[in-house]
């Protein structure tokens, strides 16, 4: 058997094997798995757990409390360890959302200027200065678009309203602008990042650049996960295909896990799931 994330490194597994190891653990075939059961199992795979060790796995993992362990639970188990701690995440000079918002005004200049190069090449500076430009379209749509997913996911609080006025109005503030003007005629996103804070720490401006590469990715993986579900053809070139997978496949194997999907795509495990299992009936076929 695979050893579970609890346990260290798992083997890669299909999502057939999968299912054939969640089934083989359903004992009443209702699709779940029983807190006795699930206590089986870990006595069975990690040797040496504590009845304190599987109470705190079971409510780590049960996520809807409703006191079984579904599927998608199940795959928590086998591939993240709920006895881990989380690490310590660095302080950065910039917040995720605003490195969102200005991965969001990239993509769209880089769309609508310089569709046909690599996703993340430079921009221009033309290109630049008419998007920061109070009112123009980028800045507009960029805006619409940063609520309306704030109101889906439900996100939309007073620290994120914050947030988004803060870097907005740094956006479309003289400065910047200025120091947007005054740039080379090809801008790269640590120039970009650079023109709208000047101070910025080379480590922080490396982690917004990392951050533009892992929303990209996850755009392009969603993407996907729409076309495969739907039957459809997958809407994107070849190179976006290939830097979005160049980005995920942390660990340079030449293919997607669950693991790399789920913790650098920042999908759910029932989203991995789903596409890996999509996409390995679409090589079957």
């Amino acid at each position: 058997h695979p050893s579970p994330g609890a346990m260290g490194e798992v083997p890669e597994i299909s999502v057939k094997a999968m299912k054939n190891l969640f089934r083989r653990y359903d004992t009443n075939e209702d699709g779940t798995i029983s807190r006795e059961d699930l206590e089986n199992i870990l006595k069975r795979l990690c040797k040496g757990i504590t009845q304190e060790e599987m109470d705190l796995v079971f409510r780590k993992i049960d996520k809807n409390f409703n006191n079984v362990i579904e599927y998608d639970e199940f795959v928590d188990l086998i591939f993240f360890n709920p006895l881990e701690q989380p690490e310590k995440e660095q302080e950065h000079f910039v917040s995720e959302d605003a490195a969102y918002v200005l991965y969001i005004i990239w993509k769209k200049i880089a769309k609508h200027t310089r569709p046909d190069v690599e996703p993340m090449a430079p921009i221009t500076r033309d290109a630049l200065v008419g998007a920061l430009r109070p009112g123009s379209a980028v800045l507009v749509e960029t805006r619409a678009k940063i609520r309306r997913e704030a109101q889906e996911s439900m996100r939309a609080g007073l620290h994120e309203n914050k947030e988004e006025r803060a870097i907005f109005d740094r956006l479309g503030s003289s400065e910047v602008r200025e120091r947007a003007a005054e740039a080379t005629a090809e801008i790269t996103q640590e120039q970009f990042i650079r023109i709208v804070w000047p101070k910025v720490k080379p480590r922080d401006a490396k982690w917004v650049i990392e951050l533009f590469q892992r929303y990209f990715a996850k755009d392009q993986l969603s993407k996907v996960l729409n076309a495969v579900v739907n039957h459809k053809e997958v809407p994107l070139s070849p190179t976006d295909l290939r830097y979005a997978f160049e980005v995920l496949d942390a660990n340079d194997d030449g293919h997607l896990s669950i693991r790399e999907i789920v913790k650098i795509g920042d999908f759910e495990v029932g989203e991995a799931l789903q596409l890996v299992e999509a996409l390995e009936k679409s090589g079957q076929d």
